[in-house]
């Protein structure tokens, strides 16, 4: 890492487009970076080189995007930066920590819009969040397009639901309910990345409830990484939309191998799927296949929620291991078979009997139900 001064003014030529500006040398090329003092706008073209934009015209002939509001504001007086220099004869300053560069993050929406017309000015979020400097030039997406339930309106006014978590819930609407949502055959799902304490369950609580009352999608399964957050959900959810979406755990819903439940959202741990995984799989996903095409374009058989979902992990067979259980991957194979779904055969040809037990029970209910409306969330993923 270097550290670097912004000096007061900056070795720009106007006449000359391509200038050598020494406090972009270690950023990225190709990234827009906002001057400190003059706000100069320039694109990084080399090592030791930028071009000065102009005015929105010239962005525009060039192809690239300006960043919203929220990625422009001034760079602070000091940064560090990443250096990719392996034979860089400075000194690092920075050499006893690990900490990554980052400014404040200001969520680019100031407004819900419903689905009945109305629009609630959004409240800030109680705590501070910050975003890496490597992703100051990301274009983030408009949020004037995506309207979401007014059921959810109660929970925006009293600042149950933050405008950076709005952002994470409009993100995922987006992700699963676009026109090209579905264009690889299966839904497009979406990640939940933001780091411990912004309220990632509020989230997927207020994603639940737009699919319950906007879509119509009325049953769910939340998978989580212990049966001690039960309770934590069933707040989030009665937060969002009071207690009119009920959560179940399998003790309370599932006789004799079959869940006997007919809306509602079903909390699974990782573990209780781990045991008997393949017919784990078989029972989650009869459920959710009996009252909805999972094939079907224009339908959504169910929201589904792996929070936590780095759990999930070691999928396939690693070669130094034995397989554990063929016997039940193959009657789970035949079990699918007998299904004339597309869905059901996709996956006949895969061996998944010697990968993690979560990991590919995750993976299965996935692979069955190609219009569900997946949400991953984790802070390390």
């Amino acid at each position: 890492k270097v550290e670097a001064k912004l000096p007061k003014s900056h070795p720009i030529n106007h006449s000359n487009p391509v200038a050598k500006v020494k406090t972009i040398t270690k950023r990225r090329i190709g990234e827009i970076v906002i001057l400190d003092d003059e706000k100069e706008i320039v694109e990084v073209k080399s090592k030791d080189e930028a071009i000065v934009i102009k005015d929105e015209n010239d962005i525009k002939k060039r192809g690239m995007i300006l960043p919203e509001p929220r990625n422009i504001e001034k760079l602070p007086t000091k940064i560090e930066f990443d250096s990719d220099d392996e034979d860089s004869d400075e000194e690092d300053p920075t050499e006893e920590t690990n900490n990554r560069v980052v400014v404040p993050y200001i969520s680019a929406a100031s407004e819900v819009i419903f689905d009945d017309d109305t629009v609630v000015k959004l409240k800030k979020h109680p705590a501070k969040a910050v975003i890496s400097l490597a992703f100051l030039g990301t274009p983030t997406p408009s949020f004037k397009s995506i309207v979401l339930s007014a059921k959810l309106k109660p929970a925006f006014e009293n600042g149950q639901l933050s405008d950076l978590q709005h952002e994470g819930v409009c993100r995922a609407v987006k992700a699963w309910w676009s026109k090209s949502s579905m264009y690889t055959g299966a839904r497009r799902g979406f990640l939940l990345g933001d780091q411990t304490g912004m309220g990632k369950g509020r989230q997927i609580a207020a994603c639940i409830a737009h699919n319950w009352f906007n879509k119509g999608v009325r049953r769910a399964i939340w998978f989580s990484t212990s049966t001690d957050l039960v309770e934590d959900a069933r707040r989030d959810l009665s937060a969002v939309c009071g207690n009119v979406i009920p959560l179940y755990v399998p003790s309370m819903v599932k006789r004799k191998g079959v869940i006997q439940m007919e809306t509602g959202v079903l909390f699974v741990t990782y573990t209780f799927l781990a045991q008997h995984h393949f017919k784990k799989v078989k029972m989650i996903t009869d459920w959710l296949k009996s009252h909805c095409d999972p094939n079907a374009f224009d339908q959504c058989c169910a929201t589904i929620v792996f929070d936590e979902c780095h759990k999930m992990k070691n999928v396939l067979l690693n070669t130094t291991q034995k397989r554990k259980s063929p016997s039940e991957w193959n009657e789970f194979q035949r079990s699918q078979n007998n299904d004339t779904t597309p869905a059901a055969s996709t996956d006949s040809g895969q061996d998944y009997s010697g990968g993690s037990n979560t990991g590919v029970a995750g993976v299965l209910v996935q692979k069955y139900l190609p219009n569900a409306c997946i949400l991953y969330a984790s802070a390390t993923s």
